[in-house]
């Protein structure tokens, strides 16, 4: 095929036979890409689909001629290529979560996985920013401490610092904005979710020394001193204080009843599995449903189910 040729009319072949007479991907020429290009921008939604699929498994190898393509004078080439690009960034974000997945559970980084879920919006995420960021309020907690604290002490440090020096909070007002799972948008606008918010102290807590853990509720998530069962920090209502009768409390109100499993620390691989459920339960109220979809295969990757690992 050449530009300016479009498919023949007739009958809607099958995925073997449309691809049956095209080369191999890794054999596609520079003029087949450019033939496919032009079929991509095609006013048949068929014809640009089957060329979709053809550029789709030629994967980051086309990539350079679809950023060109994204810039094009047709629209609908345009909006096509800049679409794939997407898509083709999202599955190569798909390896780098299996590859976080593979790793054993004692040896994966609560701010490694926050990193992948803040580039599923930021594809351009410098992580140096936000790590300079959390060096600078370590620093800053450290020095409200003598180096003899007790743990109640260096959680009172680390509440004053995060939450009255400089405001964290829960963004109740914006509740559902996806910024608020991204770790480095949390860090830079001081606002988050539950979960997110409780990445933030447990990244600063055990650069302390403090032994901490999240503690994934129903409906709320909360941070566990490992040593002391009965002091929980709520990073979302600005570092408050509970015990277990407080947790049992809103457990109740909230209509889930009590379950002692509720406030079991879970581990990093469950934290950002969450994460990433809340980002597709996000993504799906706003109906973007096929990035929704990825999330949920990003979830099940991160879990290990069904992904054929």
């Amino acid at each position: 095929a050449g530009p300016g040729t479009r498919l023949a009319a007739g009958p809607r072949p099958g995925p073997a036979e449309q691809w049956g007479s095209l080369p191999p991907v890794s054999r596609l020429k520079e003029s087949e890409i450019s033939a496919l290009l032009v079929l991509l921008g095609d006013d048949d939604e068929w014809t640009a689909s089957v060329a979709r699929e053809r550029l789709l498994e030629a994967g980051e190898s086309v990539v350079p001629r679809l950023h060109a393509a994204a810039n094009a004078n047709n629209i609908r080439l345009r909006a096509r290529a800049r679409s794939l690009l997407e898509t083709i960034r999202l599955n190569a974000l798909r390896e780098k979560f299996r590859q976080f997945s593979y790793r054993p559970d004692q040896e994966l980084e609560l701010l490694d996985g926050a990193f992948l879920v803040a580039e599923i919006g930021y594809p351009d995420l410098d992580r140096t920013p936000t790590l300079e960021r959390l060096t600078q309020l370590e620093a800053e907690i450290r020095q409200e401490l003598t180096g003899k604290d007790t743990p109640y002490e260096i959680v009172g440090a680390l509440n004053r610092v995060l939450f009255v020096r400089y405001g964290f909070r829960g963004n109740r007002e914006r509740y559902y904005d996806p910024d608020n799972t991204f770790i480095h948008r949390v860090v830079e606008r001081r606002v988050g979710l539950p979960i997110t918010l409780s990445v933030v102290y447990i990244v600063l807590a055990r650069r302390l020394g403090l032994a901490v853990d999240g503690v994934g509720m129903p409906g709320h998530f909360l941070v566990r001193y490992r040593d002391l069962e009965d002091l929980f920090i709520d990073p979302f209502n600005r570092g408050q204080i509970l015990n277990t009768r407080d947790c049992y409390r809103y457990l109740l109100s909230a209509g889930y009843g009590y379950d002692a499993a509720y406030l079991r620390p879970v581990g990093v691989r469950s934290i950002i599995a969450r994460m990433l459920l809340n980002l597709t339960q996000i993504y799906s109220q706003f109906e973007d449903h096929e990035r929704a979809s990825l999330l949920t295969e990003y979830f099940n990757i991160v879990l290990r189910r069904n992904t054929g690992d």
